[in-house]
């Protein structure tokens, strides 16, 4: 059995610890595009645009894989 991890989200927080905005990347899984959302602003981003953004915290969704036996 292997196992395999796909990000599927990454928040981010700009500013100082003590005040500053978060930010979330989604994958929609329906069509694996990226999306940045900010309070009510939603908008398409390249995947580029998440691998370059900071991390505060990032989701991974697991897939088991069954590997046949020999």
């Amino acid at each position: 059995m292997l196992k395999k991890y796909n990000l599927i989200a990454n928040v981010v927080h700009d500013g100082k610890p003590e005040e500053g905005i978060y930010k979330v990347f989604v994958q929609r899984k329906s069509d694996e595009l990226w999306y940045e959302m900010q309070d009510l602003h939603v908008g398409e981003v390249l995947p580029q645009v998440v691998a370059l953004s900071g991390a505060y915290l990032q989701i991974y969704e697991q897939h088991v894989l069954q590997v046949p036996e020999s």
